[in-house]
């Protein structure tokens, strides 16, 4: 009994979360980016506000500063934006 009510919680949790990440798609938001690694797997990585994790498709000023960003899609439990007010 104790298993299948985790069960229940972990994919009801699962599925706000999904939810709550699909809203933001389209969104224009800043991001505090946390790490710069060019050439890495998830390369620019930050946070939103929120907390929600945010992967950066294109180079942003530095690690530590903030971004304007456009999030753009999902990848699991992590956003994907490009960055804004860059030519």
């Amino acid at each position: 009994m104790r298993r299948e009510r985790a069960a229940v919680l972990r994919q009801a949790g699962q599925q706000l979360r999904t939810r709550a990440l699909d809203s933001q798609l389209w969104q224009e938001a800043e991001m505090l980016v946390e790490q710069v690694n060019p050439g890495g797997s998830a390369a620019y990585h930050g946070r939103l506000a929120n907390y929600m994790p945010v992967w950066l498709s294109t180079p942003p000023a530095g690690a530590g500063c903030f971004q304007a960003a456009q999030i753009v899609g999902r990848q699991g439990d992590t956003l994907v934006a490009r960055a804004l007010g860059r030519e």
